[in-house]
This record gives C-alpha cells, structure tokens and sequence, in this order.
C-alpha cells in the first residue's frame, strides 16, 4: 500500500530554506515511519520535483542543496514512485476521470492526490505548511452520475501522530 502525496500542500510555501529542509525531513520522517508500519512508496505527480517549498527553492534545488543531509535525500529517492495511477489499473484511472472531488472547505479546490488516495482506499500524505494539513482525515466532496454532493473521507497524514493514528487501520489494510 503507497501513500499518495496532496500536491495541494505545496501552496502555502515556507518562510525561509531553513523552514523548507525543516518540512522535508518532517515528511520523510512520516514517510519513515508509515514504512516501518508497512506502507510501500510515496506516489508522486511527474512534476513534483518542480514544485517550490518557497521562492527560488524546489524539490530539485532541496535535493542538489549541499547542506541537506545525504541520507534524507537517498530516502526521498527510494521511496518514490510516479504517476499516482498505476498505467495498468484502467478501473481507478476510470473512476477518477469520472468523478469530481473538491476539499469540503473550498468548493473550487479540486483534488488530485487525494482523490486517488480515496479510490485506492490507502492514505494521503502532505507536507506540513499550514495547519490547514494538520489532520488525520480529510474530507472531501465527491460527485459523479448517482452520487452527487456526497462528502468522503481520505485517511491522511502529515505528522507523525497521525500515523500513530492510523497504525490498526494500516495494519488490517495491508494483513500484517
């Protein structure tokens, strides 16, 4: 079972370098932590690197950053994976075409991640930059043919605690 990252997280941007080190080892420290409970990859969309944590400073400058410690970089690059659908899985790519998922909150936030992390059934992740993330679920609005204004539940984490949270969920998901 992968997490799904929340591209949505990367909206609201760090302060400083500092800040946006300091939000990728605490995502990875998520990420190290879910594994240990069982959880496989982090899925990615293919611009993820691109993405900033602020002005000037992406994924790709974090990762070439010579005062980013190696093992968080060796970390990050082994436990991703994209695209967030697997190529082979026609029935989610289908049910996510057909479907709208929008944050309950804001009604013109569609979602990406976090809609495919509904239909795989497994949990989303983001990176903690604002308290808007600092969640254990997500809800989200989902609409498609029979369904309308329906409101879901995505399993998510952005800290530690949450995997803490999800840890009897994680394990009968995954049959440990």
């Amino acid at each position: 079972m992968d997490f799904i990252f929340n591209e949505l997280s990367f909206k609201d941007s760090c302060a400083d370098i500092h800040g946006g080190q300091l939000i990728m080892e605490n995502l990875l420290q998520v990420c190290k932590q879910g594994r240990e409970l069982g959880m496989s990859r982090l899925a990615i969309r293919p611009d993820f690197y691109e993405q900033s944590l602020l002005d000037g400073y992406s994924i790709r400058n974090w990762l070439n950053d010579q005062t980013v410690r190696k093992s968080f970089k060796d970390l990050m690059l082994s436990i991703v994976r994209h695209p967030y659908i697997d190529n082979n899985d026609t029935s989610i790519e289908e049910e996510f075409v057909s479907s709208y998922f929008y944050l309950t909150n804001k009604e013109t936030s569609s979602v990406e991640g976090l809609a495919v992390a509904y239909l795989y059934r497994t949990m989303a992740i983001s990176l903690y930059s604002s308290e808007a993330w600092n969640a254990h679920q997500i809800s989200l609005n989902f609409s498609k043919e029979g369904y309308d204004g329906q409101t879901v539940k995505v399993n998510h984490a952005s800290l530690t605690p949450h995997i803490e949270q999800h840890k009897d969920w994680i394990a009968s998901r995954i049959g440990v």
